[in-house]
């Protein structure tokens, strides 16, 4: 008999039956310790190895659940970080519309609007987007559409390019720049002869 199976060995209680024979109350069945110290397997056997190997098989399966839900937990985390900050992040002073409101009219109104870009960048830069967004598929017709929500007609009627003949110079005005910087931002590689020749016309 292995080690085993007396380690198995039913702690039996025993009764004298009257014939002088001794018998067990209770305890597994002798085909048990045979198959033990046999090296076989009974029934009971394989089904307790059957059972184990269900229950780790299932347990695998769980912590590989584990391991998916915790990385898809890592990714929500990730993501609700990236909304808050999108969240808090101030939004940029050019984003913001321009106090200037166009088209101008007046001289009055012009020459208030150039010492607002003058004086404050960010009303430039601001005013610089809002003309990059008329659109125009050619640097002529880009300038045309800038003047047009620039400027009325009876105020553009006072300038020309130089100066000549009694009128201002636009060439020499803010929003002369901040135009031409439109049209780059538009149309990258538009040089500053091409929108002067359009403005020339």
């Amino acid at each position: 008999m292995t080690v085993l199976a007396l380690f198995l060995r039913p702690n039996s209680r025993y009764r004298q039956e009257p014939a002088g024979r001794v018998q067990t109350t209770r305890g597994p069945p002798q085909h048990f310790f045979e198959a033990l110290s046999t090296g076989s397997q009974t029934p009971e056997l394989l089904n307790i190895d059957m059972g184990i190997s269900k229950v780790l098989e299932l347990l695998s399966k769980v912590l590989e659940e584990d391991k998916s839900i915790k990385a898809e937990i890592t990714n929500l985390r990730s993501e609700v970080r990236a909304l808050r900050r999108e969240m808090v992040r101030p939004v940029a002073p050019e984003a913001s519309p321009s106090s200037i409101k166009l088209p101008l009219s007046t001289m009055e109104e012009f020459k208030l609007a150039e010492a607002a870009m003058r004086e404050t960048p960010c009303e430039k830069q601001k005013m610089i987007i809002t003309f990059s967004l008329i659109g125009g598929h050619t640097a002529e017709e880009a300038v045309r559409r800038m003047l047009q929500s620039g400027l009325t007609n009876n105020l553009a009627r006072r300038f020309n390019w130089a100066g000549k003949g009694f009128k201002e110079a636009f060439k020499n005005t803010v929003l002369s720049d901040v135009m031409f910087a439109a049209l780059q931002k538009q149309l990258p590689g538009t040089t500053h002869m091409v929108y002067s020749g359009t403005l020339k016309k």
